[in-house]
């Protein structure tokens, strides 16, 4: 079955409504770490320059299990939206708020008790290691709030919201830009 170039159109601007919204919000996501490198580069030296570098990797893993769990959660979501079903796609937000908040509790615990040993794994040396232990510490306590407000933010890009999710990341790197200032 064809479409008509009026049907065409609308998909192109339904596609243009969620992907414009998404690709400046990774963007703009990507400011975090680049902003942190500039202050912390800046502020106390190429050393704890050094340790942001050694945490990285601990933060994508967050990242990326933070994604999987809201990236096939909020897929079954818009599945059960469709079928008309806001019972069934209730129960997925909840259930994937609920796995991530799990696994990512039990992840950044682990790693608030043996800070140490995690940076020593991600390759400190004696000179990085004072300065990645206490990134690593803050990354982690701080997981525990900011991970479920990234899995939020693609279930409410998903929820015919894709500007408020838009506005939601740019506020939080505001907010993050002025902490990175003050602190």
């Amino acid at each position: 079955m064809y479409k008509t170039k009026q049907q065409q159109r609308r998909i192109g601007r339904e596609f243009a409504k969620y992907a414009v919204p998404a690709v400046v919000g990774m963007m703009i996501s990507s400011l975090y770490n680049i902003v942190d490198g500039v202050f912390v580069g800046r502020g106390i030296g190429q050393t704890a320059l050094g340790a942001i570098n050694i945490v990285f990797p601990f933060i994508m893993l967050q990242i990326a299990v933070t994604m999987l769990v809201a990236i096939g959660g909020a897929n079954g979501f818009s599945a059960a939206r469709g079928r008309g079903d806001a019972q069934q796609a209730n129960q997925i937000f909840l259930q994937s708020m609920g796995l991530l908040t799990a696994i990512n509790t039990l992840l950044n615990v682990v790693v608030l008790l043996i800070p140490e040993t995690v940076c020593r794994l991600l390759g400190a040396d004696a000179d990085l290691l004072p300065y990645a232990r206490d990134y690593l510490w803050w990354v982690a306590l701080f997981g525990l709030v900011y991970l479920p407000g990234l899995c939020l933010s693609i279930f409410v890009r998903n929820d015919d919201s894709p500007q408020k999710e838009l506005a939601g990341t740019l506020a939080g790197t505001v907010v993050n830009i002025v902490l990175d200032y003050l602190f």
